[in-house]
């Protein structure tokens, strides 16, 4: 029978945009295009272990990526959360830019989010979906590095 351990660990992870590091020391996932209009495709999905298994009590983020369109098309973010041993993802935070730049920009989207039925024990895996408004417009989308997310839980011991 497991139990849940009296103390609470907390971890922070930096899983995100691991790609070539820039002149300017910013790294990034690579880039990816959204080619099927407003159809989500996913730029980024990591694994976050914390080395144990056990009852998530928070999860607490902040997820920046930087995105470009046309200027005329509206592009969204949407960065999901569940455990690895599940097929539902649960939505942490979801963006829409109106008519966004034909450069790149960055928006942030941080804050805590409670326990759902999917995303109730750790190990998690998070992701970043994007989508543009037209297939037919130019858009993309990349995670950057100093993208965090911090878990609080309780592991499991046998007993």
């Amino acid at each position: 029978m497991q139990q849940q351990d009296t103390f609470v660990k907390e971890h922070t992870f930096f899983p995100f945009g691991k790609g070539t590091l820039t002149s300017d020391g910013i790294q990034f996932s690579t880039a990816v295009d959204a080619t099927a209009g407003s159809t989500e495709v996913t730029v980024e999905s990591v694994t976050v272990n914390p080395g144990g298994t056990g009852l998530i009590e928070e999860i607490a983020f902040s997820l920046t990526a930087a995105y470009k369109s046309d200027g005329t098309q509206d592009v969204t973010l949407v960065w999901d959360a569940k455990q690895t041993d599940s097929t539902t993802w649960v939505e942490l935070a979801t963006y829409t830019h109106d008519s966004p730049s034909t450069s790149y920009v960055e928006y942030t989207l941080s804050g805590v989010k409670s326990t759902a039925t999917s995303l109730l024990r750790v190990p998690i895996n998070i992701r970043l979906n994007f989508a543009g408004e037209d297939a037919t417009v130019e858009s993309a989308c990349k995670a950057k590095n100093s993208s965090w997310v911090k878990l609080k839980w309780r592991p499991s011991v046998q007993g």
